[in-house]
């Protein structure tokens, strides 16, 4: 396997800032030239509450997985009604640690063998033979034992690798995943009452977050080992983008669905343990208890009736920001709203970057023009305003976006269109005023007119300017606000000069109309 030691040293020091002297390993890690087939060994995971409990485990062979090997495994048993062996294995077990030489949880812990973490599964309906795949556990403490390695490495990919495919077998990961895409939980992840609070351990659930608030956005699996303040999970990469800082929480498990076709936990509620995710790894995502993590406020006001309210904590650099900036809002609103797709909307946005001016937007979106006007209120905010920052390559740092959104009535957002533009008259001389008449109609509702009538004055030394032998003509160039750019200097050299641009630029010049008048240059122009 191919080493980095820079990262290997990030790790350590990293991960190490809360530790001690004293590392609390596992008794003995199981390297993969031991594995015996057939083995029998126990697997830790919640199903309902907070505490791990016992399932059933017989391990297979080592097969290849590009540079590295899983373990076949065949999971049994569980506390459930319906067996593991009939359901396979659980959304959510990502991570649950597998050990052999011990018989329940607490000799496991201190005195098992550590085999590895369960990670995917294959099929539906599998009731003989291998049904799962383990990472081994000597891949995944990978900061005692062979070094750290991203798999930005091995595979060029920005979304966590939800799938493999091993001798024509399609295993799927089973970390479940809340989100944009799939199943989004509702759960607000408030603080648990009822029953005791745990700490984590090795197969505790917790739930990393790229987003936390109204809607969370997250993953969530099994913690595999906690070495003091860190803690190993997963058994596959969240993103496998590296070093990383996203917040985590620990969690209780509300129950588990049995079923047979993709059977997963239902997330519960909040324990008190909280910390940082440092490193999304080829193998394990690990972080430490205790670290805070940066994130924007993303607030959205929908000023309907008493008002609705979405406070969303992001984190501003996971790989999927710019969706949850843009898409979030518009799936929440859809939720609370219905059918928002034909609603005229009026909105403003204030973006606050540290220690630099506010980036200031207010418009209308009518529906006739736009075919889902509040969607296009975030790709605004999302693409056009976050993007171009991204694009000035300057290092700025987001605080918050608070976003205000007023359904309009149908006749309050009337757009006016051209009818006609014509000229009072078309031949002057020196020193006449023609007119330019802008005939406008309405949008939907044609049948309102409106008339605009712009004098044009021919100049006084209108010959002298045209004695050269130029053109005698007088061009004008009519443009609506909303097409309007700023032409400012093309080099921004600071974020000022990139945030003064975008609020220029980005908008619209409602109720404006430019005129650009062209004449022939005199003798000292």
């Amino acid at each position: 396997m191919r080493r980095f030691t820079l990262a290997l040293v990030f790790l350590i020091g990293m991960l190490g800032i809360y530790g001690t002297a004293s590392a609390q390993l596992p008794h003995k890690v199981m390297k993969l030239e031991e594995l015996v087939l057939g083995t029998k060994a126990i697997g830790f995971s919640v199903f309902k509450g907070a505490e791990p409990q016992p399932f059933d485990v017989i391990l297979g062979e080592a097969v290849g997985n590009f540079d590295s090997y899983l373990i076949l495994a065949g999971i049994s048993g569980g506390p459930m009604e319906t067996p593991l062996e009939k359901v396979g294995a659980v959304m959510g077990m990502s991570g649950s640690p597998i050990f052999i030489d011990c018989q329940d949880y607490d000799s496991c812990v201190a005195r098992g063998t550590l085999v590895g973490a369960l990670s995917y599964a294959v099929g539906y309906f599998i009731e003989d033979g291998p049904n799962a795949l383990l990472t081994p556990a000597e891949y995944m403490l990978g900061s005692q034992f062979e070094g750290y390695t991203s798999i930005r490495q091995l595979k060029s990919s920005n979304y966590f690798p939800k799938e493999i495919k091993i001798r024509d077998k399609v295993f799927k990961n089973l970390m479940l995943f809340d989100g944009l895409e799939g199943r989004t939980t509702t759960q607000s992840f408030s603080l648990c009452s009822g029953f005791p609070q745990s700490d984590i351990k090795p197969g505790s659930m917790v739930t990393v977050f790229l987003a936390n608030g109204t809607v969370p956005v997250g993953g969530s699996g099994t913690v595999t080992w906690r070495d003091e303040n860190k803690i190993y999970l997963f058994g596959h990469p969240f993103f496998g983008t590296g070093m990383v800082s996203y917040p985590f929480t620990h969690i209780s498990v509300a129950d588990t669905i049995q079923t047979p076709l993709r059977a997963y936990k239902v997330p519960g509620c909040s324990l008190q343990t909280r910390g940082a995710i440092l490193v999304d790894g080829a193998h394990e995502v690990a972080g430490v208890i205790g670290r805070e993590v940066s994130m924007v406020l993303l607030r959205t006001h929908l000023l309907i009736g008493s008002g609705f309210s979405l406070e969303e904590w992001v984190v501003p650099e996971s790989p999927l920001a710019e969706e949850i900036f843009t898409a979030l809002p518009v799936a929440w609103a859809e939720r609370v709203l219905g059918d928002i797709g034909d609603i005229s909307v009026a909105y403003q946005a204030r973006i606050n970057i540290v220690n630099e001016p506010e980036i200031f937007v207010r418009n209308l979106v009518p529906a006739e023009i736009y075919e889902f006007p509040f969607k296009k209120v975030f790709e605004v905010i999302g693409k056009e305003i976050l993007g171009r920052l991204n694009q000035s390559r300057l290092s700025y740092r987001l605080e918050s976006i608070q976003v205000d959104i007023q359904p309009v009535k149908r006749r309050d957002a009337l757009v006016w269109k051209k009818k006609d533009v014509f000229l009072s008259k078309t031949k002057v001389v020196p020193g006449e005023t023609a007119y330019v008449n802008i005939v406008l109609k309405g949008f939907p509702d044609e049948t309102r007119l409106m008339q605009i009538s712009i004098p044009i004055k021919v100049p006084a030394d209108f010959k002298e300017r045209t004695a050269s032998g130029a053109p005698s003509l007088i061009e004008i160039l009519i443009q609506d606000g909303s097409k309007f750019r700023y032409n400012g200097k093309n080099i921004l050299v600071n974020l000022t000069d990139v945030i003064q641009n975008i609020n220029r630029s980005v908008n619209a010049r409602v109720g404006v109309i430019f005129i650009r008048q062209t004449l022939p240059k005199t003798k000292s122009d």
